[in-house]
């Protein structure tokens, strides 16, 4: 099964079960539940990962839209993360406008995480963990994240700007090659949660 025939689904963990018994398939490597593209989707709707942003993320009104367009471009920085959990090295990716304003949940959607990764193929680096809502015991809730590679921990907030920080003060970024500036027209934020929810890529498995 090839990964561009499978639909990723963002399953909690309570309802794996459920989500098994229908069909989905559950990948070690990605920590990620799936579905063949051939399979009837609409019994796993409620798991489709575009499905699940969508009700996670809130939407951006457009006067906060049109604000951060003024400032500048945004760019897509790929940062090297220490995974606290098994301690392995994933990759994960920073978003911000001029390097100093943090606007990585801007990339969390379908057709930007799309464009990620045909970004990080083109790099050569490792696949990055799944886009998915993760809970956080630090906040107290579940929030979209990214997620290690290996064991699926979620990457906070807060440790990957810390990490992006250490990169961009210790290193010339000027010839740093994972950095690549992406168009405003790919963070519009979507309209139509069907549109979203049947697509079916708003995780990254590779």
């Amino acid at each position: 099964m090839t990964q561009q025939n499978r639909v990723v689904l963002s399953v909690p963990y309570q309802e794996k079960d459920s989500a098994k018994a229908l069909g989905a398939r559950w990948d070690n490597t990605t920590k990620c539940w799936w579905i063949p593209t051939a399979l009837d989707s609409r019994p796993f709707s409620r798991w489709l990962a575009g499905h699940a942003l969508h009700q996670e993320l809130a939407p951006l009104n457009k006067e906060k839209f049109d604000e951060y367009r003024g400032i500048g471009t945004p760019e897509v920085v790929f940062v090297p993360w220490n995974c606290w959990k098994c301690k392995q090295t994933t990759r994960a990716f920073h978003g911000a406008i001029n390097r100093s304003i943090c606007i990585t949940h801007l990339f969390y959607q379908p057709h930007v995480i799309e464009e990620l990764e045909k970004i990080r193929k083109e790099m050569g680096l490792e696949p990055f963990g799944c886009i998915k809502p993760r809970f956080s015991r630090t906040v107290g809730h579940p929030y979209v994240s990214q997620g290690c590679k290996h064991c699926d921990a979620l990457i906070g907030e807060n440790p990957l700007l810390e990490d992006f920080n250490e990169v961009f003060c210790s290193v010339d970024m000027s010839t740093y090659p994972y950095c690549r500036k992406i168009s405003w027209t790919l963070l519009i934020p979507s309209t139509s949660p069907a549109e979203i929810g049947q697509s079916g890529r708003a995780s990254v498995v590779s």
